[in-house]
């Protein structure tokens, strides 16, 4: 959690709630304040020596902390995913509710738990009990792409207005594509990515010995493993990257992929689609995937898994469409950056 005080220029202060647990990359010189107790936190807020305060996601464990926000403060909710579709994944509804599983994923992932069972069993009550209240509350509502403030917009308590910060963005240059590039498939260790769904649609039209990146390096390590024993079986060219690497490297894989293949049904993974588009990498996405629509509204050109075929990794993207989706990138980040400066603006003239 962020808050600040907006005058001619913005201070900044980052406060963090543990409950009690270790933090591995929050260091005492870093100028975080953190509150191991919840008395502790609560006194914090309602001190109300800020103006405004902006969430950093706003966790399960954050929720109920939000009353003892003063009412004049400006509340900015910056959603990075999983706090707005995530819940499915222990077996609750979310603020917004989309089936983010496919078939096959989901007979993988629907057996019973007994850990989740009585997870839900207490957090349900308490989400719903908290999540009216959230959504009456926040002022400004950031998402990662524009069409997750289009869902939330479907609760009828949710009043929040579009607020974007648009940080720089590296500069990335389209590459020769090559027709026998890798193809990459997914980026973690998640059901989200929906992986041997995605191989049923896609393993008989993979040319021979070409090479699959398939990266599981963060996320379930349970799941990892199956996905692995359930690919490895068809001796295909599979290269698993299982282990973490430094981001300089991890985006140096994109350099041999001329194609990208994202399961994912919801808003998720956008670092890499950002970056597979901005480098002329074909994508690949469910027809019924929010992104999917998403993208196609701004105009990028992707294509649908449903119609993958023979030819879908011998023609890699022309230069021309690689150029269209760079300007469509460029467009969809100069009107988000559009938006923020104007309820920036907004906000300063309210205090």
């Amino acid at each position: 959690m962020k808050s600040f005080s907006l005058a001619d220029t913005i201070a900044s202060s980052y406060i963090c709630y543990t409950g009690g647990k270790n933090l591995r990359f929050i260091k005492p010189e870093d100028g975080v304040e953190v509150f191991e107790s919840a008395r502790s936190f609560r006194k914090r807020l309602r001190s109300g020596d800020y103006d405004v305060v902006y969430l950093h996601s706003l966790q399960f464990s954050i929720l109920r902390f939000i009353r003892s926000i003063p009412k004049d403060k400006v509340m900015i909710w910056w959603a990075w995913g999983y706090d707005i579709y995530g819940q499915q994944v222990v077996g609750m509804k979310s603020f917004i509710n989309i089936d983010i599983f496919k078939p096959e994923t989901k007979r993988l992932t629907d057996r019973f738990n007994l850990k989740r069972f009585f997870m839900r069993l207490w957090m349900e009550p308490l989400f719903f009990l908290h999540k009216r209240e959230v959504l009456s509350r926040v002022d400004y509502f950031q998402p990662v792409c524009a069409v997750d403030y289009d869902l939330m917009k479907e609760h009828t308590g949710f009043k929040a207005r579009l607020f974007y910060q648009v940080g720089r963005y590296v500069a990335v240059q389209n590459q020769v594509a090559d027709p026998t590039g890798a193809i990459l498939i997914g980026n973690a260790a998640s059901p989200m990515e929906n992986h041997l769904d995605v191989w049923l649609a896609v393993k008989a039209f993979i040319p021979e010995q070409r090479r699959i990146i398939i990266p599981l390096s963060y996320g379930e390590m349970e799941y990892a493993a199956k996905v692995k024993n359930r690919m490895s079986q068809d001796g295909f060219n599979l290269t698993f990257i299982d282990s973490y690497l430094p981001k300089k490297e991890y985006f140096s894989l994109f350099d041999s992929c001329s194609y990208a293949i994202f399961g994912t049904l919801r808003q998720h993974a956008m670092g890499n689609i950002y970056w597979a588009l901005r480098k002329g990498i074909k994508l690949f996405l469910y027809r019924d995937s929010v992104l999917f629509q998403h993208l196609k509204q701004f105009g990028y050109v992707v294509f649908p898994i449903e119609e993958i075929d023979g030819n879908s990794f011998t023609e890699p993207l022309s230069p021309e469409d690689q150029q269209k989706n760079l300007d469509a990138f460029n467009a969809e980040i100069a009107l988000y950056r559009e938006t923020g400066e104007k309820a920036l603006l907004e906000i300063k003239n309210s205090l």
